[in-house]
């Protein structure tokens, strides 16, 4: 079976999939261990792909810097936070140089993903899901050679439904560029599943 099959019993199995080089692991600060750095890193590798898939050459430059899971301070439950950096390039603008808005959804498609998988990891099981909506609030522009500074937060995790936050933030600014909500649910037989 390889890693993009999934059948009723599991949706994903993060331990055939491809392993990642040790300094991205290295790289990614955090109170998790270095095997669930390891394997959110090889999770955002293999939905970012590898082969021609739509924007993986933008996917392949997004570096997750820190991964947390702590109690909520709300709620007392777990909650994970991820932090990613990008440096916004030509290839993510607009006509007007800057970037695009069909970019920071994929962006916020990603990068919220991460820490539902990252919760989902610490307590034994798949976080990933497949989208239900995204709604996505544009506050600033971001032009080309700006790094973006990504903070996902989950909100919600029960059952088969994760929902994180996301916003990205011009980091040398510290200007709030855009913030979405990304709901993913987990589904029960894929097989069966008909949209």
């Amino acid at each position: 079976m390889s890693p993009r099959t999934h059948d009723a019993d599991s949706f994903m199995n993060f331990d055939t999939l491809p392993d990642v080089p040790d300094d991205v692991v290295r790289a990614i600060k955090g109170n998790i261990t270095d095997d669930a750095k390891r394997l959110n890193a090889k999770v955002l590798s293999w939905f970012i792909g590898k082969d021609a898939v739509y924007s993986n050459t933008i996917g392949k430059k997004i570096r997750i810097t820190e991964i947390n899971v702590v109690s909520s301070k709300h709620s007392g439950k777990h909650e994970a936070e991820a932090i990613c950096e990008l440096r916004v390039e030509d290839d993510m603008v607009n006509t007007y140089g800057t970037l695009h808005g069909g970019c920071t959804a994929y962006v916020v498609d990603i990068c919220s993903s991460i820490p539902l998988v990252a919760l989902g990891i610490e307590h034994g099981v798949d976080g990933s899901g497949m989208s239900q909506s995204i709604n996505i609030m544009y506050h600033a522009s971001a032009t080309s050679g700006t790094t973006l500074r990504i903070v996902s937060t989950t909100m919600v995790m029960k059952g088969r439904v994760g929902v994180s936050r996301c916003e990205l933030w011009d980091k040398e600014k510290k200007r709030l560029v855009a913030s979405g909500i990304h709901s993913k649910f987990r589904p029960s037989n894929s097989a069966g599943v008909k949209l």
